[in-house]
């Protein structure tokens, strides 16, 4: 089956309002990229690198109904159905984090002391090639995650949660709104034989975590700051871009931050909550 591809093209400041639109009218999957050939290198902490021009593209189902999105100026083409575990394989390859290893579905894991997932992304997508997941994996890769109990919000694939799992979490609750990320993370917990609770919603989230990580936009990081700070101790937040880290920073008034780490034009979160 066909995919229907939109593009909308923005100046930065616009991006992650086209983004939540395009969301919001059922895209399955949100990407952004360079609308012009610009090299973006790692920046010094409280820069903003983010290109100047954005291309935000979304897939759809060719049935959707895009009347949501009228007047937001996007293109569209079809993009044909493909074998994303290959595509993934041939484009990236074996990706490393620490001592993690992220492997597609089929691929037998390879001899040595790592520890490893395998991965089929599905319609949900989260394969550890975006900066955002990436910074994610390396800061579970380098936890002490023993006896850690872990709750990942917003889990797409299930990348995050698995990686929780394998690397030692001793219980890890999945959430996310989106049906296909649930059935993309039962998928993908059943192929690494990994035991998750997945949940649709963070009221239903039972007691307390250590560790709550979120890789999500960051107005919707703003939105969840109470429950998360509610919910764990400590919280990991991604999907965020430089210029937005006062604003996250000011929502979780309970925590208290590290400085952000910043990779290719994103940042990531840690604190621990204050205790009162």
């Amino acid at each position: 089956m066909p995919w229907l591809r939109l593009r909308v093209t923005t100046p930065r400041d616009g991006a992650e309002a086209a983004e939540d639109r395009l969301r919001g009218a059922g895209a399955i999957t949100v990407s952004l990229l360079p609308a012009a050939a610009t090299t973006v290198l790692e920046p010094d902490p409280g820069t903003a690198p983010l290109w100047d021009s954005v291309h935000v593209e979304a897939l759809f189902p060719v049935d959707c109904d895009l009347s949501p999105l009228r007047g937001l100026g996007a293109e569209s083409d079809f993009v044909a159905d493909q074998d994303w575990s290959e595509t993934w394989r041939k484009d990236h390859g074996p990706l490393s984090f620490g001592r993690l290893l992220v492997l597609p579905k089929d691929d037998a894991p390879p001899p040595g002391d790592v520890v490893t997932i395998r991965l089929d992304p599905g319609l949900a997508f989260g394969t550890g090639t975006h900066p955002t997941t990436a910074m994610c994996l390396n800061w579970l890769a380098g936890a002490a995650l023993t006896d850690v109990q872990v709750l990942d919000v917003g889990c797409g694939s299930g990348i995050l949660a698995i990686a929780a799992a394998r690397l030692g979490a001793a219980a890890v609750v999945a959430v996310d709104h989106d049906a296909q990320a649930r059935q993309a993370t039962r998928e993908n917990a059943r192929i690494n034989g990994i035991d998750l609770t997945v949940l649709d919603d963070l009221t239903a989230v039972p007691a307390e975590f250590d560790v709550a990580i979120a890789n999500i936009v960051s107005n919707t990081l703003c939105q969840m700051a109470d429950v998360l700070t509610r919910l764990a101790r400590t919280v990991v937040l991604s999907g965020i871009l430089p210029d937005q880290v006062d604003e996250v920073v000011a929502a979780y008034r309970g925590v208290r931050f590290d400085p952000p780490e910043i990779s290719a034009g994103w940042a990531m979160l840690v604190g621990v909550r204050r205790e009162f």
